[in-house]
């Protein structure tokens, strides 16, 4: 058989066996492939070894963004240690919680660059590539190797789940230990997401905006988080988390909004209510990130994404003038101003509420 062939039906048997594009040695090995092939997939780039005892599909890693890359990074770290769980910022990427700071370092991936490299149909892959740090909890001694962080601390039963074929700590206990690392604005961004994601998972036929406006089930939410909480109270961060908790709110919809509030009570602001739905003078129902219902000012959290087309901006025209002819004063800023310098945002908040105060005498 020529060598791209035994090449390809190498790859062929070890992609039955592989979760999200890794596999263990081991396993592959129980199929009945050999070392000698397996070195043969290496130096063809075929298959990346990771670590001793791990490899991954080359061809799956060029064609995956970062969080295909993560989820095989994790899928490897399981195949290293298969009685792990991933925890903390690695297990916050992969159930979608707002991320605060990186989760890749530079790897060399190990490769025997001294046998013939052999150009096939198959997608090559340089030997130094970005992979993802993973953060895992295991029992016994924890250690720190490369891209694999091994946490020795224990992770109840009632605290993990599988997601997607992998092994991850549960949403709450997730954000719980990911915000103990955190400063008080970006852990109360991560909460205020989990809240928001639990009362979705518990009522996913209603519209969210309408969801978190029930009393009870944003209670459930809370309850979940704080019995999760209240484990963690000896440890490292748990201050920061006490002070955390009775700011979340799941009304909130975007890492600015979490933050802009922080902000806001910093500044001694008015508390506004998140996530209303007022109606404007053409009839329609908009949504609105704060409102300050008494004195009737709108604030909005005007992130990058939300305008990014000409129509984005059309509607917003329309909505902005509807808002204005119904009495209600809208304010607006943008991360530099409700996060990087919060001053701009309290500044402009307490004109707006003082002009509309003014105005009500």
């Amino acid at each position: 058989m020529p060598h791209p062939q035994r090449i390809a039906a190498t790859i062929a048997a070890a992609r039955s066996v592989m979760v999200h594009g890794a596999v263990a040695t081991h396993r592959l090995i129980a199929l009945g492939l050999t070392k000698h092939q397996l070195a043969a997939a290496v130096n063809a780039g075929a298959l990346l070894r990771v670590r001793a005892g791990v490899y991954i599909d080359a061809q799956l890693w060029s064609l995956g963004d970062d969080l295909a890359h993560l989820h095989t990074a994790v899928a490897a770290a399981h195949a290293v240690r298969p009685d792990g769980v991933a925890v903390g910022e690695t297990a916050a990427k992969l159930l979608g919680l707002p991320q605060f700071g990186g989760v890749a370092r530079e790897l060399h991936l190990e490769c025997d660059e001294s046998r013939e490299q052999i150009t096939s149909a198959l997608v090559p892959l340089r030997l130094e590539s970005t992979f993802p740090t993973v953060h895992f909890a295991v029992p016994g001694h924890g250690s720190r190797n490369g891209w694999l962080q091994l946490h020795n601390f224990p992770v109840p039963e009632d605290d993990w789940e599988i997601r997607d074929g992998l092994p991850v700590t549960t949403l709450a206990r997730t954000a719980i230990d990911y915000s103990l690392g955190l400063e008080l604005n970006t852990a109360v961004a991560v909460l205020d997401a989990c809240a928001r994601l639990i009362v979705r998972s518990a009522d996913g036929e209603r519209d969210i905006r309408r969801a978190v406006m029930d009393a009870d089930a944003v209670a459930d939410a809370m309850r979940t988080l704080s019995a999760v909480g209240n484990e963690t109270w000896r440890r490292p961060g748990a201050g920061t988390l006490r002070r955390a908790l009775p700011l979340v709110n799941p009304a909130s919809e975007s890492v600015l909004e979490s933050m802009s509030r922080v902000n806001m009570k910093r500044g001694r602001l008015p508390e506004p209510e998140c996530g209303q739905p007022v109606r404007g003078a053409d009839g329609h129902l908009y949504w609105c990130d704060f409102l300050w219902r008494r004195q009737r000012v709108i604030g909005e959290a005007d992130g990058m994404s939300k305008y990014l087309s000409l129509d984005d901006l059309r509607r917003e025209k329309i909505r902005q003038e509807a808002l204005a002819n119904a009495g209600l004063t809208v304010i607006r800023w943008n991360w530099a101003e409700g996060v990087v310098n919060p001053k701009v945002m309290r500044a402009r908040i307490r004109k707006a509420l003082g002009r509309s105060a003014t105005f009500q005498r």
